[in-house]
């Protein structure tokens, strides 16, 4: 009787999955093409050094385009500095900004060929400052230790008595 109960559970959750199949799939490609995004996804925070003079033209189907470069410079140990570029409406963005500003700068990288050289651009799809209070995560206090001339308690000197006088602990 058992046996047969077993037999049923298993039947129905291969029931189970057969119909629900699809949505199944569906969510591990979800979840897969969101870990794809997210390698794909980046960022950087900086300074703004420096604001380009705005570039403007007509293309050759008779769109007009604007562009404007602006110069990051990352907050590291031994900061880069990052030429990018923002297209169209987006470059209302760098007139709110002041040279010196904090910025958070979304980006992709984009290479193309041109007479046998490649050339890389960095172009900017969102710049946003960075909040005046940006909530941290708290960092752990360093421990107090006592002052050298309070240390607790008596301590060991090495001492070697063959050594003949020699105070080397080895």
């Amino acid at each position: 009787m058992q046996n047969y109960a077993f037999i049923n559970k298993k039947k129905l959750l291969l029931q189970l999955l057969l119909k629900y199949s699809n949505i199944i799939i569906k969510l591990i490609q979800i979840q897969y093409f969101t870990k794809l995004i997210d390698y794909f996804y980046m960022e950087i925070i900086g300074k703004l050094i420096q604001k380009m003079p705005m570039q403007s033209g007509i293309s050759k189907t008779g769109n007009s385009w604007q562009k404007q470069e602006f110069v990051i410079e990352t907050l590291e140990q031994y900061p880069r500095k990052i030429c990018a570029n923002l297209w169209g409406d987006k470059t209302a963005v760098l007139e709110t900004l002041n040279i010196d500003d904090k910025i958070v700068m979304s980006f992709d990288l984009e290479s193309r060929e041109f007479n046998g050289k490649w050339y890389t651009d960095v172009k900017a799809y969102k710049v946003d400052p960075v909040a005046a209070n940006p909530q941290t995560p708290s960092q752990p206090q360093p421990t107090a230790f006592a002052p050298a001339n309070e240390l607790p308690g008596e301590f060991e000197t090495f001492t070697d008595e063959g050594a003949g006088g020699d105070d080397l602990p080895f």
